[in-house]
């Protein structure tokens, strides 16, 4: 009997020649001894691989085995039509787990239809066995490019889990070698943006554009001239601690008694606070906190550009791939319809098989020119993002796939630390800690110190002039009482009589009045403070409710986009394998042509969910870093 190697190569060599399909189920009953009648074949490893490969991108690890650490081997039987569809499963051996049974039987229906051998075309059903290996190992992950999800995000059972690990598994990266080496429409459609490694370049140039999408920003420029604005505050504040300092000067002509005169006098004028309960110095220490609210407040405000900026860069550069991809399509499905619009001007096919051709590839012009409208937008998107007058010029073409080790409470714990907007939310609080104490420094005693000191000279015209130093102090004590104030003062002063006056030359006076009620706003300034520092805690709490929220919903979107980038793209190397197999069908007219641009459309169609999850998934790191403060390095 022959063996299972043996017949394929016997298989390739009758197809290649052309052998009629009956010669050979002929030769495989007489030769391999093999029944014919229900199309069971002995499979190969690369057969029983690559069945392996299409139900392990479906593989269903049930989170509840996972956790009971249940591992096996499962062996299902399959009957196959010969296109792929599953007629029949059943367990040929079980793994002794019921749980781990069922979830392989759901796992090979979701990835059907299953390939077929190359160069199987039986009328008959195909049967098959197939072993499924449940393991908590990395093995069984890089073959089934299952995504490890943490128990703690709270999944939907049906999810692939992985219980000895909390980070997410990475997308499958493969060696350049894997990758067609004739020109085909997947070769340039290939997972070449996961082959790329993470270049310096790349990095550099998403900071450039977000610098100037910051400097651009209409917000952020209000943010700064805030800042600005906080530090007049500031140096306010510093100034009310010191004295205030006045120069006066005056000059006087007249007549007194028809007599002309003239006086000059030169004077500095001092006002100190002497003691405001240390008022004076919580307003300093509220303004320089203001200054920092201002601060991470435009921080907030760089971190919504930057993330802004990031979207819009990838869903261009995603869009850009894309065409690129499409465009190779494009080449190929043009040699199909001058190839069969040669064979029909030849009369060797049929007016149907020639519409059939022309209708699939309108659907990917169709496709293309979609394509071209969303890089449109994509281009508008981000010149709007950056808000500058021309596109800008980037230089990145690929897209690539980072390999993270990411654990949610390890971006929780960057969130928590790195958010402006917790930072602000403990801001505010200080700043409104400062304010009640401002309000409650306002009930206590408050001592002014006044004076001045000065020149003077005066006579009259008639006579020469005559100098004396005026000077004057004084001193005022307030203290509030409930709604009123009672203010008290003492002053003493030195002066020169001025011409035309009788006033004192020297004089001593005490002061005292009582203003009722003239303050009533101190109560109200006074309960509102407290009102404002109790919301501001309370706001703190809600912030970081709010934050750890984002976080975890920023991570789970990131394993969303993880789980569809790897779906898409094992979809989309599959539909470049069809393609590459029908292709070389047609070729040997074992299938017709309009089959093989059927492959390219469904190639293309592979191509755009895959590019669009590739967008996805840097968008949804983006948002990651971003519900983290960028305290996480990707």
């Amino acid at each position: 009997m022959l063996t299972a190697r043996q017949i394929n190569r016997i298989i390739s060599q009758n197809l290649m020649r052309r052998k009629p399909l009956i010669h050979l189920l002929a030769f495989f009953v007489l030769a391999c001894g093999l029944p014919a009648v229900f199309g069971n074949i002995e499979p190969n490893s690369a057969y029983l691989t690559l069945l392996q490969e299409k139900i392990y991108s479906q593989l269903i690890y049930p989170p509840k085995a996972a956790v009971q650490n249940l591992e096996g081997i499962v062996k299902i039987k399959l009957l196959l039509s010969n296109d792929g569809r599953i007629k029949n499963i059943d367990i040929a051996q079980s793994s002794g787990y019921p749980l781990l049974d069922a979830a392989a039987i759901l796992s090979a229906r979701n990835a059907s239809p299953l390939p077929i051998p190359q160069g199987y075309n039986n009328s008959k059903d195909l049967q098959v066995i197939v072993p499924i290996t449940y393991k908590n190992s990395t093995a069984v992950q890089d073959l089934s490019r299952n995504i490890n999800v943490s128990s703690e995000i709270g999944l939907p059972p049906g999810l692939p889990f992985n219980r000895n690990q909390t980070a997410p598994a990475q997308p499958r990266v493969k060696p350049p070698s894997s990758l067609p080496t004739t020109k085909t429409a997947g070769s340039a459609a290939g997972p070449k943006a996961l082959q790329k490694p993470v270049t310096q370049e790349t990095e550099d140039e998403i900071n450039r554009f977000m610098n100037i999408a910051v400097k651009n920003n209409e917000p952020s420029q209000v943010a700064r001239e805030e800042i600005e604005l906080a530090q007049i505050k500031v140096m306010e504040a510093v100034r009310n601690i010191y004295p205030a300092i006045k120069i006066l000067g005056y000059n006087t002509t007249g007549e007194v008694y028809k007599v002309e005169y003239e006086e000059r006098e030169a004077k500095v004028q001092l006002d100190q606070p002497i003691y405001y309960g240390d008022r004076l110095r919580n307003t300093y220490l509220q303004a320089k906190t203001n200054l920092d609210i201002t601060k991470k407040n435009y921080d907030r405000l760089r971190i919504d550009t930057m993330n802004k900026t990031e979207t819009a860069f990838y869903n261009l550069v995603a869009a850009r791939m894309n065409l690129a991809a499409k465009d190779a399509i494009k080449e190929e499905a043009n040699e199909i319809v001058d190839q069969v619009q040669k064979l029909f001007d030849a009369g060797m096919i049929i007016p149907l098989e020639l519409t059939s051709v022309k209708n699939w590839y309108n659907q990917i012009i169709f496709q293309m020119n979609g394509i071209k409208q969303d890089l449109f937008m994509a281009e508008l998107t981000f010149k709007q993002v950056l808000n500058a007058q021309d596109n800008p010029f980037i230089s990145t073409d690929e897209l690539e796939a980072k390999r993270l080790d990411l654990k949610l409470e390890d971006c929780i714990k960057a969130g928590l630390q790195h958010r402006p907007e917790l930072a602000l939310s403990d801001l505010m609080i200080k700043f409104q800690e400062y304010g009640q104490r401002i309000e409650k420094g306002k009930n206590s005693f408050t001592v002014d110190l006044s004076g001045s000191y000065g020149y003077y000279e005066g006579a009259y015209k008639t006579e020469p002039m005559r100098d004396a130093n005026n000077w004057y102090v004084g001193l005022k004590v307030s203290k509030p009482w409930g709604a009123s104030t009672v203010n008290s003062s003492i002053t003493s002063e030195s002066s020169q009589p001025r011409f035309g006056q009788t006033s004192p030359t020297k004089s001593t006076t005490g002061n005292f009045e009582l203003n009722v009620m003239d303050n009533i706003r101190r109560i109200y300034d006074r309960k509102k403070s407290d009102i404002d520092l109790h919301r501001s805690i309370s706001d703190k709490d809600q912030t970081v409710k709010t934050i750890t929220f984002e976080v975890q919903d920023a991570f789970l979107n990131y394993q969303k986009a993880l789980l569809q980038l790897n779906a898409t793209e094992t979809e989309m190397e599959f539909r470049r394998k069809e393609a590459e197999l029908i292709k070389i069908r047609s070729r040997v007219a074992e299938v017709a042509l309009s089959n093989s641009m059927e492959s390219l459309y469904n190639l293309c169609d592979a191509q755009t969910k895959y590019f669009q999850a590739l967008a996805n998934y840097h968008i949804s790191l983006a948002n990651l870093k971003k519900a983290c403060g960028y305290g996480i390095r990707i």
